[in-house]
């Protein structure tokens, strides 16, 4: 799996999700949400190299952990800083940026770029360290689609869902990977080599010559011959919404066969009346959302401190009687 991902933050406190994608040679950092203490677990050097932003929405436990984030990438030098999140991210941001008495940076670098996702439009800003975060400057307005970004190697989707604000999902997807089929490389009886590099190195032209085995080859032919697309993997991030027929409509072909769905779990069966209150999940509702899906694997977090005291295996145990691939997050073992 090149998708990997942990949940920030202990059980019955604020939780975070960071996810590295790694394809190959390269590391790509993302970060959905930034809760009070979420980034303690990060060393300050993975803290600093995170590429993406994404944030569900801004009530205090997915945004308070914000500073420290700040704290150590306001002069950030390699790259520019990237923020998402729905209507009112720019506002909400600008107002945290300049919450400081910025002194002494007008030698200094950093770039943060904050995007606003709404219903018709994601609209973008520049902020810059020099300045001391004083002026936007605008970069683009674009129509909204599902796909907010895409990369050579991966893809980020996101649906906007109701809670008492719009909170969005997130969905990242691996880029389609090509393959060598051993058993049709066997099937043309030509022996493997260093040639083989050749056909996974699309900066080559299909018209180029391959000699092997005495014969000559077409690299298009042998890439058509060869070559098999693998699928790439999927990571889902769920928090805060109501298990309502709006949203299961927004979510199932969303969630439609995800590898993984990290999603909220906040109260128990018992405590759906309070659920409904509050627009949260139960349990036993985010197994349902799984198993509709057919998900491969659903990862419960977000879970309410009512349960403090007693425990959180009820929790899981109400959502397995749904859906049996049901973990808490690998973080929490121990906690």
């Amino acid at each position: 799996m090149s998708i990997h991902y942990k949940v920030l933050g202990a059980p019955f406190h604020d939780n975070a999700l960071y996810a590295t994608v790694e394809p190959g040679q390269s590391v790509h950092r993302i970060l959905f949400d930034c809760g009070r203490h979420c980034l303690d677990s990060l060393r300050n050097a993975e803290i600093m190299a995170i590429d993406q932003v994404f944030f569900s929405h801004y009530h205090i436990d997915h945004i308070s952990g914000f500073d420290t984030f700040l704290r150590l990438n306001y002069q950030r030098e390699t790259k520019p800083v990237y923020l998402w999140g729905p209507e009112g991210a720019i506002d909400i941001i600008e107002h945290r940026l300049r919450g400081v008495t910025w002194d002494l940076v007008t030698d200094l670098p950093g770039e943060w770029y904050v995007s606003e996702i709404t219903t018709d439009s994601i609209h973008t800003v520049l902020f810059r360290t020099r300045e001391a975060f004083s002026r936007r400057h605008q970069m683009e307005k674009r129509t909204y689609e599902s796909t907010i970004l895409r990369t050579d190697d991966y893809r980020v989707e996101t649906a906007g869902l109701q809670h008492h604000v719009i909170s969005l999902a997130y969905k990242i997807v691996e880029a389609p990977s090509q393959n060598v089929d051993k058993s049709r490389l066997k099937n043309l009886a030509i022996e493997p080599g260093p040639w083989l590099s050749n056909l996974k190195d699309f900066a080559k032209d299909d018209t180029l010559l391959i000699q092997t085995n005495g014969e000559e080859y077409r690299l298009g032919e042998l890439r058509e011959h060869l070559l098999v697309a693998k699928p790439g993997e999927s990571l889902v991030y769920l928090t805060d919404f109501i298990y309502n027929e709006e949203n299961r409509e927004t979510l199932l072909p969303f969630l439609q066969h995800c590898d993984t769905m990290v999603c909220e779990s906040t109260y128990a069966a018992a405590h759906r009346d309070l659920a409904e209150e509050n627009y949260h999940l139960t349990a036993r509702q985010a197994a349902q959302l799984a198993r509709e899906a057919e998900v491969k694997t659903l990862i419960l977090f977000h879970l309410s401190d009512r349960y403090m005291d007693s425990g959180r295996r009820p929790l899981l145990d109400e959502a397995r009687e749904i859906f049996p691939e049901t973990y808490f997050p690998e973080s929490w073992d121990g906690q």
